[in-house]
């Protein structure tokens, strides 16, 4: 019979049913369960609840629905999620994602071993056709400030478990940023010294969008992009130099480019493809790295 851990699953949610049971499907199945489950619908036109109520009895999964009554992002449900937790420790599992049956309790095996105020593991990347393939990231611990300086990008939020005091210390993720939210609350932690730990095994699975939606309001992204590069323009200076901000912020720059130019090539959006080429990755250094590292990738969806 599984154990429980003392943790708290945080899944906002808006509008994918289906997705959001084979999601909290793996929370069920794992190891070592959660306490609970929170479930931020994040003002779904269809709202989650009685979906949600209908999927499990308390002996498979509590699960409880926390709705908002208009849409506020994925960063500030995950937030409301985190205020509704009254356990010591707070997972996020986005509702498109869904782990291994052993994510959390190798997790929870590093804090009990390690001081630290986030264990995060890697991940898996899930392509619309079903490919799976390991995210090929770097995976530092400890202190993370230094590879974050030199442009390190985490695997993304599902892979998280927080002590949650030290969460609600940092403040949460940063909802007046439109995007990027999740890198700004990895620099907060870094910067006031958090020591992080990590699970090398790809434990989590994130799904890539089918669609590629993001290239239709690219300028959007790219301005979110731009606001949380001021906010962090004065800290990445003193912490090195001008001339270093200027390097992080173009490659910062052409790694979120790089996802934008890749959809709009597979919708066969030329000029999107071409303005986002010329403007943010034509003669940026990180940008032939990224783009091998994606080929493949590309090369097999542009012929399927």
């Amino acid at each position: 019979m599984e154990s429980t851990g003392d943790v708290t699953v945080v899944v906002p949610t808006y509008d994918r049913q289906e997705l959001l049971e084979r999601a909290l499907d793996s929370v069920r199945n794992q190891t070592v369960r959660p306490e609970r489950v929170v479930v931020v619908d994040d003002a779904s036109p269809d709202p989650v609840k009685s979906f949600v109520d209908d999927l499990y009895d308390a002996d498979e999964l509590t699960v409880d629905v926390v709705r908002h009554d208009e849409n506020r992002g994925a960063a500030a449900a995950r937030n409301t999620g985190v205020e509704a937790a009254d356990t010591e420790y707070v997972a996020f599992l986005d509702s498109d994602d869904y782990w291994d049956e052993v994510k959390l309790a190798a997790q929870l095996a590093v804090f009990e071993t390690d001081d630290v105020g986030l264990v995060y593991c890697d991940q898996y990347v899930v392509e619309p056709d079903g490919a799976v393939q390991k995210s090929g990231k770097e995976l530092p611990d400890g202190d993370v400030w230094p590879p974050l300086l030199d442009g390190w990008t985490a695997p993304n939020t599902s892979t998280l478990v927080f002590d949650r005091d030290t969460f609600r210390d940092l403040g949460g993720f940063d909802t007046s940023l439109d995007s990027c939210q999740d890198h700004d609350l990895w620099m907060r932690l870094a910067r006031e010294g958090v020591r992080v730990g990590v699970v090398e095994e790809p434990l989590s699975y994130f799904a890539r969008d089918a669609d590629d939606r993001i290239s239709h309001d690219y300028p959007a992204r790219m301005d979110g992009v731009d606001t949380f590069l001021e906010k962090w323009h004065g800290p990445i200076a003193e912490a090195q130099s001008e001339r270093a901000f200027q390097r992080f912020a173009a490659d910062y720059r052409a790694m979120a480019a790089l996802p934008i130019a890749y959809g709009a090539l597979l919708q066969r959006d030329l000029g999107t493809f071409v303005e986002v080429v010329r403007r943010y990755l034509l003669f940026n250094r990180s940008t032939y790295r990224l783009a091998l590292g994606s080929l493949p990738t590309l090369l097999r969806r542009l012929v399927r």
